[in-house]
């Protein structure tokens, strides 16, 4: 089976610190990294300990394939600048076509790494979303995704922009939501520790499909007086107060529709 081993990195911000580390971990060569700011190439390059270039002209022209991690409004522009035409060139965003990638390469491919990720992140156990035009590309894009040991799927783009927007919702919607209640209750000399085990309660619910079904609280019952004493507890917190009132509102009309 063919393998992309030898890799060239096109980027150098948290997925490309990120993917980098764990291809080479797992054995993956990375030849160089390319990145329009030559500082930042120069840095990451040096970490890694291989070639580093601000130049497309100088790219090496013996990987096996090239991956582009950049910022997705800045994908187009580089992949334009792509020299090898017949060299696979794989994007890393969710959302973006794998056909912004055909003007450059007979071989695009996009490969979605569904996490959060910055320059430290963990990879490993990571889903991988592929999306590519090529059947040949198939196995070495599977097998390059294998490198992080997560599932492995294929979608198309419409499939991809559904499933980040239900992405972005569940982790930074309710992570935004977290992190304000704890500075909350930090600010109100509160335990916060108290409040761990009805997050992994929760969570374990949202997983199993029962979120909706295990709905409690004074919105689920639509009780008005506990929730307008709750927002008077919440004070100056304008950003939570918005979230408590249209949170409150989407649950109670959600639950006196389906009465």
């Amino acid at each position: 089976m063919r393998k992309y081993n030898k890799l060239v990195i096109l980027g150098t911000g948290n997925v490309a610190h990120a993917l980098t580390q764990v291809l080479r971990d797992s054995g993956r060569t990375i030849l160089q990294v390319w990145g329009r700011n030559e500082e930042a190439a120069k840095k990451l390059g040096n970490m890694l300990h291989v070639s580093f270039t601000s130049e497309m002209d100088e790219l090496d022209p013996n990987a096996d394939a090239y991956i582009i991690c950049v910022k997705d409004d800045a994908i187009a522009s580089v992949a334009a600048q792509f020299p090898f035409a017949n060299k696979p060139l794989i994007h890393t965003a969710g959302t973006i076509s794998v056909d912004v990638l055909s003007a450059s390469s007979r071989f695009p491919a996009v490969w979605w790494i569904m996490q959060s990720i910055q320059k430290n992140t963990a990879l490993y156990g990571a889903p991988s979303i592929l999306d590519f035009k090529e059947k040949e590309m198939a196995e070495p894009l599977h097998d390059l995704a294998g490198v992080l040991r997560g599932e492995v799927v294929e979608l198309n783009v419409d499939q991809r922009k559904k499933l980040h927007v239900t992405a972005v919702m569940l982790a930074n919607f309710s992570q935004y939501l977290g992190g304000r209640v704890i500075e909350f209750a930090e600010k109100n000399q509160l335990p916060t520790h108290l409040l761990y085990p009805i997050m992994r309660n929760v969570l374990h619910q949202v997983m199993e499909g029962q979120g909706l079904e295990h709905l409690t609280g004074p919105a689920r019952r639509n009780d008005k007086h506990v929730m307008q004493q709750q927002m008077d507890l919440l004070g100056n917190e304008t950003d939570l107060k918005i979230l408590y009132k249209v949170f409150s509102e989407q649950i109670v009309a959600s639950f006196e529709q389906n009465k």
